[in-house]
């Protein structure tokens, strides 16, 4: 069982390399989505566009702050080591306020894409813990309960109902994405039996799944790893495993979250696979095959008859 002080080393450098991991994905992202998104896109594209230059920002203030996760008696607080890092006490508390900025930002993001993407479609011990001193690190939290004169334990009302704000707006957010999420998937069902051409469809269709799989990435690395390390806080319950564990989830998300776009996307994938095919020939020190293989979509395919789209060429060919 690794020490708070282990842990700190430990999420500390999985924070780092998780946010420079994420930085280049997004970046890459970017490139795609300014450079090989299809003309049907429209202005679809500026909102993953938005997405991405985000996660940019949250993968940079994660590098900045390494916040890592504590609960002991009642009291709940994301913390930053002023000791590992070469900005200043103020300057870090700057950067944790942003940083859970990013998070209250972010509850609310995936339930504005649910609708765009419808009406697109159908038209505390810390000291101790952690080996630091007192001017060695800032935190921002809550405290659920606190101990009275007496030796008793009482609510603290005022950090409980600002949590309850907080939740309240999760809740908010998450009934739009069932509520324009099942709308949508009634909705590009539909499109199949009307006018609308395969490719249409079939892009709506890739949309929507990355969507939803880029919504699931921070309901489980996120809202379900805070939800534990609560439960854990009102239950007064200290565990290093799981305060560690909710740390490196939170930290790997911005890494993960561009990855439905880049692989369900048709267009996206077959422009990755290009630059992976490119790379791996100018690693080997080989010339890239002259020849180019004509690439068709599952939806073009799907169809043969008089009025079938005859097959175009990979625009990403080597």
């Amino acid at each position: 069982m690794l020490t708070g002080v282990e842990w700190r080393h430990l999420l500390i450098r999985v924070e780092y390399f998780s946010a420079v991991i994420s930085i280049i994905i997004n970046i890459f992202l970017v490139h795609l989505i300014l450079n090989k998104s299809p003309k049907s896109f429209g202005a679809y594209k500026y909102l993953m566009l938005y997405f991405s230059l985000f996660e940019i920002f949250y993968g940079v203030l994660t590098g900045l702050a390494c916040p890592f996760h504590h609960t002991q008696q009642g009291t709940y607080v994301s913390v930053v080591s002023t000791k590992d890092h070469v900005l200043t006490r103020s300057q870090l508390e700057v950067v944790n306020g942003m940083y859970w900025w990013c998070y209250g930002v972010s509850n609310g993001l995936y339930g504005i894409h649910f609708v765009y993407r419808y009406l697109a479609s159908c038209g505390i011990g810390v000291l101790e813990a952690f080996g630091l001193k007192g001017d060695e690190f800032i935190y921002i939290g809550l405290q659920i309960y606190e101990k009275t004169k007496e030796g008793g334990y009482k609510f603290n009302w005022k950090q409980i109902i600002g949590s309850s704000i907080n939740e309240t707006t999760v809740t908010i957010s998450f009934f739009t994405i069932f509520y324009y999420g099942i709308k949508c998937y009634r909705c590009i069902q539909k499109m199949a039996s009307k006018s609308r051409s395969s490719r249409t469809h079939a892009l709506q269709k890739q949309l929507f799944y990355a969507l939803v799989i880029q919504t699931l990435i921070p309901t489980i690395l996120i809202q379900m790893s805070l939800t534990s390390i609560l439960t854990l806080c009102m239950f007064n319950i200290h565990d290093e495993l799981i305060n560690g564990s909710v740390s490196i989830a939170i930290s790997i998300y911005p890494v993960i979250d561009p990855l439905p776009n880049i692989f369900i996307i048709r267009d996206y994938r077959q422009a990755t696979f290009h630059y992976v095919n490119r790379f791996r020939h100018w690693i080997l020190c080989k010339e890239p095959p002259e020849t180019s293989e004509t690439v068709v979509s599952f939806t073009q395919s799907a169809s043969v008859g008089p009025n079938s789209v005859v097959p175009r060429a990979s625009a990403y060919a080597a």
